[in-house]
């Protein structure tokens, strides 16, 4: 059996909404912090169950003419292939952040290819679709415009609205080549910005004046590939992303940062997001881990210098600092927030992770917090971990397996010693 339940305390935790407070020493009573985490396991979902409505009603608005094709699939492909990603596995940007960039920046390589040649640009010029035919021109960045019905107005098509996406050519951080395939002479390669923006606006009609939709601004910096001047892989050393999308008067995503960085010996990943739909929700994190290859014989990275993650396994100290926040369109807001360090990992013959030792530990639920530390295990076989772990709440203290059999509704039992 697959040791994954060493994960369950940081699934319960993330599995609902918080939001952003400073962690305090206090701690409160046991029936009080209970009450709050079952009322908080039940009572957020809902403001999320219809999220994406009004963002769709704006994607609808916008309507892209189907006449733009394939420059602008170079920049719309990737943002699929990231809001789909974080539709099937949203807590892949937390645990695997490495994982869920590659998924995202491959497509945004496939999008770039646009021939055989052994190094793809990124799709560049201008195009106009507000006259007939539409205009083309040459440009060294991305740019469409187009005429759309964005205020819903019943008039027409009265609204103009402009894309913009600067990849960087021509700048002081251009676009760099980034290996895809191959070797020698076959060896491909697909620009990939280091500093990118993209905006959209709209004009006209009732609106009047620019206004602007959307705006994402991008940086990155991409490791060195093995042996090969002026080449890259796609593993950043480092990633950083801001920016927001904007109707009706307010900001219906607002990303102030979404960072990763990565070296031989550390990953990390840090967030800060809101988002207004059906209520609001708001996420932070800052996650860092330490890492070492899974066995003496194992290569942190590939022979092209791409970070290989199957091969590792956290080693030295991490910290996690999770934290967000959910308001029902009707009712009070939900938070909790989740901070520890860990270190100390222990792991089995077969390389899975039996042990772990966890320090400084915050649960925080609404206005209730209990602290806890020990090491999470699985000592007595009984398939819920933490029984070495203390909960100290103001009224005493328990230990985390009682109170996910107690107060969770976990059932005990029957897991193979390891």
């Amino acid at each position: 059996m697959k040791q994954t339940w060493i994960l369950i305390p940081i699934l319960l935790v993330t599995a609902f909404s918080s939001c952003k407070t400073d962690p305090a020493p206090t701690t409160s009573n046991k029936a009080d912090f209970t009450s709050s985490f079952k009322t908080a396991q039940t009572g957020t979902v809902s403001s999320q169950s219809s999220a994406g409505v009004k963002i769709k009603s704006l994607q609808e608005k916008i309507k892209l003419p189907s006449g733009i094709g394939l420059p602008l699939n170079t920049m719309i492909q990737p943002m699929v292939a990231a809001v789909e990603t974080f539709q099937k596995n949203p807590e892949l940007f937390k645990h695997d952040p490495v994982a869920a960039l590659n998924s995202v920046s491959s497509a945004w390589n496939r999008s770039a290819t646009r021939s055989t040649r052994i190094t793809s640009s990124l799709a560049t010029g201008s195009i106009d679709y507000t006259v007939s035919p539409p205009v083309e021109t040459a440009d060294t960045k991305l740019q469409a415009k187009w005429n759309a019905n964005v205020d819903g107005s019943g008039v027409g098509n009265d609204e103009t609205l402009q894309l913009v996406i600067d990849w960087g050519y021509g700048s002081s951080n251009p676009p760099v080549p980034v290996w895809q395939s191959g070797t020698g002479a076959t060896a491909h390669f697909n620009d990939t910005p280091t500093k990118a923006s993209v905006k959209l606006t709209v004009s006209g009609g009732s609106i009047g004046v620019s206004v602007t939709l959307l705006e994402l601004n991008f940086n990155a910096s991409w490791h060195p590939m093995t042996g090969v001047a002026g080449k890259y892989v796609s593993t950043p050393d480092s990633l950083s992303f801001n920016g927001y999308l904007f109707d009706g008067g307010v900001r219906l995503v607002d990303i102030r940062n979404f960072s990763i960085s990565t070296s031989d010996t550390n990953v990390a990943t840090a967030g800060d997001f809101s988002t207004v739909d059906a209520g609001t929700t708001s996420a932070n994190w800052n996650i860092s881990f330490g890492i070492a290859a899974r066995s003496a014989g194992l290569l942190l990275r590939t022979p092209q210098g791409n970070l290989d993650l199957n091969n590792a396994r956290p080693s030295g100290a991490a910290a996690i600092d999770l934290s967000a926040s959910s308001t029902p369109p009707s009712g009070s807001t939900s938070s909790v927030q989740f901070k520890v360090n860990l270190n100390d990992w222990s792991y089995t013959s077969t390389g899975a992770l039996s042990a772990v030792t966890l320090s400084n530990g915050l649960l925080r639920v609404n206005s209730h917090s209990v602290l806890f530390a020990g090491v999470l295990n699985d000592s007595n076989h009984n398939c819920i971990p933490g029984e070495n772990v203390i909960l100290t709440f103001s009224d005493g203290t328990t230990s985390l397996e009682t109170f996910l059999d107690v107060e969770a509704g976990l059932t005990p039992g029957s897991c193979p010693a390891i």
